[in-house]
């Protein structure tokens, strides 16, 4: 039986696994700024550019940092690779328990390339390196490992690190905007640390950007800040500022062990919260590693104040430097027993926080009573809105004209239902220009009205179609067999908008006025025109007032 036998690794495979697990492309600044950070960098300048991919018209991404750091050096210690063999080497990191990340994994991002240039200063040695490969991410993706070389010779002038990536693998719009790049920047990267808080001796490093189209560097300021305390809820909740902490736990766990966790944070009203990129997305409770923030939890918040979306209303940050991050340095490992103890221990001290602060409770009351009263004030408003709508809509309706007819006294209409009610109005009062009644309505059949007309002693029943011009009615196919009369208010351009039916086009020939035939080839649809008929009606009307005063007179 075969014993000690030890499984295998496949290197290539590993490598290119680790890289991989990169997704968010712009995850290379935040390695990069750790690297250059534990470098003891004071500035680095970051520099993206669009270049045309030699012999086509299409662009790449070119990546080059470049800081003033202590640089890496190619001397190699007895059992040990030097500093820039680590910076290509997977798992091999020459960093200890206080600098940014210890597992050799960050650099691999920069592996998701064509290309990786080095030039880094130490000691008063020059080293560069680069890789061999003609496209390097694409060696990885077949699972072979690449190779790069280095060289080293003596130059006392020099000073920092400069690494240049070509062809970076990312959507180009990922870099466009500078405003995306410096909210990253801010949030994700040691460039936002809250270090301060703590009084851990945080060094200032200043990053300076140039984003694509940008002819010069913009520079960010280092470190993060809450907003100055402010507990006055006279005035509301809205610039209301409470901090929490700084506060340091020292939790045992195991014989002479213990998790230390460091808690900062604030309750914020929403006039508070220019200083967070993305109040939706970012607000809440973080937990974080080397003062940077690494994953929300919610959940925590939630379950302690008792509401869902309370957590928007604060933005709490918890340090643990025991915390195992995941290889691409976006999730918190939830294996540990360390992770336990430290969850248990942020839990009890939100609790205490809430329970024994009035402060929080004082605060979400104004909040529950704001949101009240804007629910109040929103249905108020929606009440006088609609009063105002209605008195709009009277105002608008005296403003128009009238027309009338003996007893008939309306307004010009506007739409076809105020068509329809001047048609029932002119058959209540049986204008002489209509000769039919409404039977029925429905606006769900295709055709609109149904009508009945006397013709030689006999009832007949028609369909009618009502529009309020028409023109309208050639807006949509109203084939002709669908209905036998056309009530309109107004003709409208007809010529302008007429199209054949069925390969043949309608012509409009006028009978009598306010009377016409409207002509489908065989078929002929009597069209009412209200308007023209009213008018007709109003000329008789007025012709024989004027008769009837020159017999009486009154007019010679």
């Amino acid at each position: 039986m075969p014993k000690g036998i030890s499984p295998t690794v496949n290197p290539a495979r590993e490598f290119y696994e680790i890289a991989n697990d990169f997704a968010y492309p712009m995850e290379i600044i935040r390695e990069a700024l750790s690297n250059s950070y534990d470098a003891k960098a004071t500035d680095v300048w970051l520099t993206f550019r669009l270049v045309y991919i030699p012999g086509t018209r299409a662009k790449m991404i070119n990546i080059e940092i470049r800081d003033n750091g202590e640089g890496m050096s190619s001397e190699k210690k007895e059992g040990i690779s030097s500093e820039i063999e680590s910076f290509f080497n997977l798992g091999d990191s020459h960093k200890g328990d206080d600098q940014i990340g210890s597992k050799g994994h960050g650099s691999k991002i920069f592996y998701k390339s064509n290309k990786i240039i080095i030039d880094t200063w130490k000691k008063g040695k020059h080293t560069h390196a680069e890789t061999e490969d003609e496209y390097l991410w694409n060696t990885l993706c077949e699972y072979r490992l690449p190779t790069y070389m280095y060289e080293t010779t003596e130059d006392f002038e020099g000073k920092g690190t400069i690494i240049k990536i070509e062809g970076f693998s990312s959507k180009q719009n990922i870099f466009e905007k500078k405003e995306d790049i410096i909210k990253y920047i801010k949030w994700y990267t040691i460039s936002g640390s809250f270090g301060k808080y703590f009084n851990n001796g945080l060094m200032n490093m200043n990053i300076h950007l140039k984003t694509y189209y940008a002819e010069e560097f913009e520079s960010i300021d280092f470190g993060f800040s809450f907003p100055a305390e402010n507990i006055d809820l006279i005035e509301g909740s809205k610039n209301y500022c409470k901090h929490i902490g700084p506060k340091v736990l020292k939790v045992p766990f195991a014989e002479n062990k213990f998790v230390e966790i460091e808690i900062v944070g604030a309750l914020i009203g929403e006039g508070q919260k220019d200083f967070i990129p993305d109040t939706y997305n970012l607000t809440g409770l973080w937990f974080c590693k080397d003062y940077m923030r690494i994953e929300r939890q919610n959940e925590i918040l939630e379950n302690i104040l008792g509401g869902e979306y309370y957590y928007r209303n604060a933005l709490i940050f918890v340090n643990c430097k025991q915390f195992d991050l995941t290889a691409n340095r976006n999730n918190v490992r939830q294996t540990s027993e360390e992770y336990d103890v430290a969850v248990e221990a942020i839990k009890s001290f939100l609790k205490d926080e809430v329970k024994n602060n009035d402060d929080w409770s004082k605060f979400l009351d104004k909040k529950r009573e704001e949101r009240l009263q804007e629910q109040i004030d929103q249905k108020r408003k929606k009440e006088q809105d609609r009063v105002s709508k209605l008195k709009e809509v009277i105002d608008s309706y005296n403003e128009r004209g009238n027309l009338e007819y003996e007893n008939l006294i309306i307004k010009i209409p506007r739409n076809e239902g105020e068509t329809a009610l001047l048609l029932q109005a002119m058959i209540s009062t049986n204008h002489p220009g209509i000769d039919f009644k409404i039977g029925g309505y429905n606006d769900r059949s295709g055709t609109d009205l149904i009508i009945e007309s006397e013709r030689k002693g006999s009832t007949i029943v028609e369909w009618a179609e009502l529009v309020y011009t028409l023109a309208n009615l050639f807006k949509w196919s109203h084939p002709s067999e669908s209905f036998h009369k056309i009530i309109c208010w107004e003709i409208g351009n007809f010529d302008g908008t007429v199209k054949e039916e069925n390969g043949i086009l309608p012509t409009l020939i006028e009978k009598v006025e306010g009377r016409y035939n409207l002509n489908f080839g065989k078929d002929t649809i009597e069209v009412y025109v209200l308007k023209e008929i009213l008018e007709v009606e109003a000329r008789k009307k007025r012709d024989l007032e004027i008769i009837e005063s020159v017999k009486s007179g009154k007019i010679k």
